[in-house]
């Protein structure tokens, strides 16, 4: 009997081995013509086969189930600075609580997300008569001067949670993270050395403000990189409302407050006027503020009305305020004038 050929297993279907290996055994006992042999060569076949059955159904079984689960990416866990700050996006005061219970090294959580929004400008004031581009024409400020460009970025910067919470004006947040500790020793500071209450007062939030001015007075006037402090920005955004509190809450009262100015001498009366906010500017000529203070470009607060109405209610509101003024002082002149003391006896 010619001799089988090569067993070759590469080029083979699990079946056909088995089929092979039956053939084999069955062909040896032929062989040796003998009835035992023959039924143990049989058995012993069969059970190669159940085995080699059993082996293909469990790694058929296998590889359905791995088809199944899907990559473990999808089972990865949320990183809990990010679910935080998910929270605070959604408003919610108990998540953020419960996180920051099983979390707490997670109470500041600076947000390093790379951030290219053009919110802050490194030290180039809006009323740079260099900024580009610009109008020599004092009845048109500086495209640069718009509000949105001082809109506080939510993102980057180093943010921590008071400042997302802040700008987002979600006052529960904000009060359990104060109450947690978020602001001691001193206020946090994002990349732009401004607290909470700089992106509070920008974005308009009074509730939020209020409660920061009056858990922190102190902050009110303290300067980011370009000088500018939380009046300025509520200035710069028209936030008539949120100037008042801020002016009503800072050490030192108001006037010595409207006298200060950022980097480039901008006071707050130059960001009201620049941005056409006729509701700021009566409330800072009202509080004290000089309508004829120059900045380093030798700028006045006027020069960078927005419009010609602009410019003509600032002339009529500084007229206004000289004319009280001066009825003032002639009021006072009279009266040291005009006062005297009578001793008035017991008996009389």
């Amino acid at each position: 009997m010619a001799p089988l050929p090569a067993f070759r297993s590469t080029t083979m279907s699990f079946n056909d081995t088995v089929q092979n290996m039956a053939l084999r055994a069955s062909i040896e006992i032929l062989k040796r013509k003998e009835s035992g042999g023959m039924v143990v060569g049989i058995v012993v076949g069969i059970l190669v086969g159940s085995l080699m059955l059993t082996l293909l159904i469990a790694w058929f079984c296998h590889r359905a189930s791995r088809k199944q689960i899907p990559n473990q990416q999808y089972f990865k866990m949320i990183d809990p600075s990010l679910r935080i700050r998910r929270a605070i996006h959604s408003g919610d005061a108990s998540l953020v609580a419960r996180i920051l219970r099983t979390h707490p090294s997670l109470l500041h959580n600076p947000d390093i997300t790379p951030s290219y929004s053009p919110s802050f400008p490194s030290f180039s004031s809006p009323f740079s008569p260099y900024s580009a581009p610009y109008s020599p024409s004092p009845y048109q400020a500086p495209a640069s001067a718009s509000p949105a460009i001082n809109t506080p970025s939510t993102s980057g910067l180093s943010n921590s949670n008071l400042h997302l919470a802040a700008s987002l004006g979600h006052l529960p947040i904000v009060q359990l993270l104060h109450k947690l500790g978020h602001e001691s020793p001193s206020p946090a500071l994002n990349a732009s050395h401004q607290t909470s209450l700089h992106l509070a007062a920008a974005a308009g939030h009074t509730e939020v403000v209020h409660f920061l001015a009056s858990c922190s007075p102190a902050s009110i006037l303290r300067p980011d990189v370009r000088g500018r402090d939380s009046i300025m920005e509520a200035c710069s955004g028209g936030h008539d409302t949120i100037v008042q509190l801020l002016l009503t809450y800072v050490p030192g009262g108001p006037e010595e407050a409207l006298r200060r100015c950022d980097l480039e001498g901008n006071t707050a009366l130059h960001f009201a006027s620049g941005h056409a906010n006729l509701l700021v500017v009566r409330t800072l000529l009202a509080a004290g503020s000089d309508p004829e203070r120059k900045n380093a470009w030798s700028w006045t607060p006027g020069a960078y009305s927005a419009t010609v109405q602009a410019e003509v209610y600032l002339k009529n509101l500084v007229g206004e305020v000289e004319r009280r003024r001066a009825m003032l002082r002639e009021i006072e002149t009279r009266g040291a004038k005009g006062a005297g003391v009578r001793v008035v006896r017991e008996d009389e």
